[in-house]
């Protein structure tokens, strides 16, 4: 009866062995999970990170381009003065000899399809160290903002 009792005692000291390893398995496995919720949120301020530069980038190229279209649209004898952007309106300022200067600026952006609803706002008289020109100013929407033509909603 002696050996049934010990073995009793062993087997009840092997249960406590099992009890403390599984807790030091689940203590373990938390440090793990607290690891892994950790690598988790600092995934996601990455990828946050990875938007706003992506974002950036092709913010960035947007103007970049604008300008250089505007730029290869300003015939000669024309020359702009000011430059403003916002909500997808550009207004342009600028200096010409002529009216036809002015109409030929236009007809060359109303050719670019990044802009529609070109306007012209202003265009009256002035004198530039005693040479008559004419000042102006031309409103137009970029198409990514403008609501979308009436051929392209219908598909």
């Amino acid at each position: 009866m002696r050996a049934f009792v010990f073995h009793g005692d062993f087997q009840n000291f092997s249960t406590k062995e099992d009890i403390a390893k599984t807790e030091q398995e689940i203590q373990q496995l938390k440090a793990k999970i607290g690891e892994i919720d950790n690598i988790k949120k600092l995934q996601a301020e990455v990828k946050k990170k990875l938007d706003i530069l992506s974002r950036l980038r092709k913010e960035k190229t947007g103007p970049v381009s604008r300008l250089a279209l505007l730029s290869n649209a300003v015939p000669d004898k024309l020359w702009l003065t000011k430059y403003t952007e916002a909500a997808g309106t550009i207004s342009i300022s600028g200096v010409a000899f002529s009216e036809d200067d002015i109409a030929t600026f236009m007809k060359n952006l109303q050719s670019i399809p990044d802009f529609n609803n070109i306007e012209l706002q202003v265009s009256e008289q002035t004198e530039i160290n005693k040479t008559k020109a004419k000042r102006f100013d031309i409103t137009f929407k970029l198409t990514a903002f403008g609501p979308p033509e009436p051929d392209k909603a219908a598909k």
